[in-house]
């Protein structure tokens, strides 16, 4: 049986509520301008960022132009995540019911972007709002330490798919990976191990291998910044009292028997 989905021009994801296919395409020129309504200078910023990186385009400093993109923010007193988007071939509207609807009508349009011999939209009419309250994506870097541009290029890639939940597992037996001032030694000892487990998950195969890292509080804040740009909530995980190998490797006295001293395995 033919796939509608594979075979219609507007491939989303997530897949939008309400796609109406309209006649005709918008072409990004040189020509083309974008206004956004107050409130919206962050998601107008990084919607600039996006097509400078993506496709090297930059708007039009105009102030007037029939190529035009507008960004709205509804005045219902419901702030939700809920958009529409409009295409036509001379403009496009994006109208969002909070600054995170904009910011998600615009990862849409993103998406909506053919770059052949030009930067192309087809003419559509979406209406949208999650599905779900809360989209989360769970990264532990207890166990395998990312660094912070790691962490910044996985939270651009779950914006566009309007992810706006970060699960961060933060400490675990195998590393504790947050800098708390009051108690140095949990990242002086607790972040380095200097052996890991190979194999799946009940392997008694180790390498040699030392694994260390851990965030700043300084790293932490930017990268705090960087997600609620995005319209993403960290949601951090530290896990007491199981699971605390690192935390008693570093203070003993934190364990059942402060005689009897582990490593971070």
């Amino acid at each position: 049986m033919e796939d509608k989905f594979l075979n219609n021009r507007i491939n989303v994801i997530p897949r939008p509520l309400v796609i109406q296919e309209l006649p005709g395409i918008f072409t990004l020129s040189n020509d083309t301008i974008i206004i956004a309504a107050a409130g919206c200078e962050n998601e107008l910023r990084l919607f600039k960022n996006n097509l400078k990186e993506d496709f090297n385009f930059e708007f039009s400093d105009k102030t007037d132009s029939k190529s035009v993109i507008k960004l709205i923010l509804n005045d219902n007193q419901v702030k939700d995540e809920s958009y529409h988007l409009h295409v036509d071939v001379n403009k496009i509207e994006i109208i969002g019911w909070s600054t995170a609807g904009i910011f998600y009508g615009l990862q849409t349009l993103r998406q909506l972007i053919n770059n052949e011999e030009k930067l192309t939209i087809p003419c559509v009419h979406i209406e949208d709002r999650p599905r779900f309250q809360w989209r989360s994506f769970m990264l532990d870097v207890a166990r395998y330490f990312k660094n912070t541009s790691t962490i910044k290029q996985l939270l651009n890639e779950i914006s566009q798919l309007k992810m706006n939940r970060f699960h961060w597992h933060l400490t675990d037996d195998q590393g504790w990976r947050i800098e708390i001032k009051k108690y140095p030694k949990l990242t002086e000892i607790g972040s380095i191990r200097s052996y890991s487990q190979t194999g799946g998950w009940n392997s008694v195969t180790f390498d040699n291998t030392i694994h260390e890292g851990y965030y700043t509080q300084e790293e932490i804040k930017e990268i705090i910044q960087y997600a609620n740009e995005r319209h993403i909530q960290i949601v951090p995980e530290i896990d007491m009292p199981g699971h605390a190998s690192a935390a008693i490797a570093s203070y003993p006295s934190l364990g059942c028997d402060p005689q009897q001293p582990i490593n971070v395995p």
